[in-house]
């Protein structure tokens, strides 16, 4: 996990790295798939959701987001309850959601609002956004599940496997080296 250092002057230092960070290079590092944590210096008080709160401000104050109204309406409404709550109430939501949105351009070139092509790229950007996000989604999910497993000392399901082909190949070779000893007792 890479920690960030937030001073009293504001400014972010990445240990990492050992430099000042602003916020769009966290961005990028999230983006990366890299797990921060940001700690206010003095005091270590962990500060990584409002940083984060703040990358999602500063992206939507320039037009670089296009996350749905709905999504950050759900998200204050539903902030008191449990992050697996939000998730399944919010996430999983934006995937049922993406048809609904490309059922709303499609309304819109109905009513010669959008063109064709307009949507087609449109419902293109979405899907490929989607996608993206999915495909994040699950790498931070599994980096989770691993981080816990590893914590907990208990083996994942790929490690599992690795050691059932291991048991198995020894098998074949005992299995191999009990015909040879039976065969050389024979002769």
């Amino acid at each position: 996990m890479r920690t960030i250092k937030r001073y009293s002057n504001r400014k972010l230092y990445d240990t990492v790295d050992k430099r000042y960070i602003t916020l769009d290079q966290i961005a990028e590092l999230v983006r990366d798939g890299q797990d921060i944590r940001v700690v206010e210096n003095q005091t270590g008080q962990d500060l990584t959701n409002i940083t984060l709160s703040q990358i999602l401000l500063e992206q939507e104050k320039a037009n670089k987001s296009n996350i749905p109204k709905s999504f950050f309406m759900n998200l204050i409404q539903r902030s008191s309850t449990s992050v697996a709550d939000f998730w399944k109430k919010n996430v999983l939501t934006y995937f049922d959601s993406e048809e609904k949105i490309e059922q709303n351009v499609d309304a819109l070139v109905a009513k010669g609002d959008l063109e064709q092509e307009e949507a087609a790229q449109l419902k293109s950007e979405i899907k490929s956004r989607s996608q993206t996000f999915r495909q994040r989604l699950d790498e931070l999910v599994e980096a989770r599940v691993q981080a816990v497993l590893g914590a907990l000392h208990i083996p994942s399901k790929a490690e599992i496997d690795g050691l059932r082909q291991q048991i198995k190949e020894l098998n074949a070779q005992l299995d191999e080296l009990g015909a040879a000893s039976a065969k050389s007792g024979e002769e």
